[in-house]
């Protein structure tokens, strides 16, 4: 890791220490944090932590992999695990001043090959008419790669939702750029809700280009 990587990554903690609450409260719900899951190349990432007893709403913990499955017996091996890295992650309250609602600061390391990722999220809702809403969220991430060659990348995300709450509709406006292509990659959706968690979903992706896709679909998302 080059000195600027960990200055970059020792400035971020160094932030959340000087400017976050000393108030000793413990954030709800639970302290502990055991979130399984399951990455798209097969193999298996839980993510273990803790809740910080701090006034911002602060989070560490790491994140373990494990080789997953042959899908069938004509493969040669199972999914890698993915790799491990230590995190952290900051809730910042509402600012007037930077002109958000709330914030989310990630931090990332590698903990085999030293890569890292710094993430922030910005979040702004307020309401348009009777009983519709309309949120902008920005988020900027900086990484860098563990290799020899310590390459470091960016990218920006901004996209708005519009939602009535009266017939359960959203349309949804996104646009990504990174600093290895200057083209923004625009998309624009559309959801409806048709039964409790069940969602109708229709997207159009990279609409500036020649070679936009269209998909329709559902999907179910529930918490507890």
């Amino acid at each position: 890791m080059t000195n600027f990587h960990q200055s970059l990554i020792a400035a971020a903690f160094l932030a959340v220490l000087t400017f976050g609450s000393t108030q000793v409260v413990w954030a709800e719900p639970a302290p502990l944090i055991a979130t399984p899951g399951k990455t798209a190349d097969g193999g298996y990432l839980v993510r273990l932590g803790a809740r910080l007893p701090l006034g911002w709403e602060t989070s560490v913990g790491t994140e373990i992999g494990f080789d997953g499955k042959a899908q069938s017996p004509e493969m040669l091996g199972a999914p890698e695990a993915p790799p491990s890295a230590l995190w952290s992650s900051v809730k910042l309250p509402p600012s007037r001043l930077a002109g958000w609602d709330g914030a989310d600061l990630n931090l990332r390391l590698g903990t085999a090959d030293g890569s890292g990722s710094v993430a922030m999220a910005m979040r702004r809702k307020w309401t348009v008419a009777d009983r519709v809403t309309a949120q902008v969220n920005d988020k900027y991430s900086v990484s860098y790669s563990g290799s020899a060659a310590r390459e470091s990348h960016w990218e920006m995300t901004k996209a708005m939702k519009l939602s009535f709450d009266g017939s359960k509709t959203a349309f949804i406006a996104q646009t990504r750029r990174t600093d290895t292509d200057p083209h923004w990659y625009t998309s624009i959706s559309a959801q409806q809700k048709i039964l409790g968690d069940v969602n109708l979903v229709t997207s159009m992706n990279d609409i500036a280009s020649g070679n936009s896709t269209r998909t329709i679909g559902a999907n179910y998302a529930h918490k507890w």
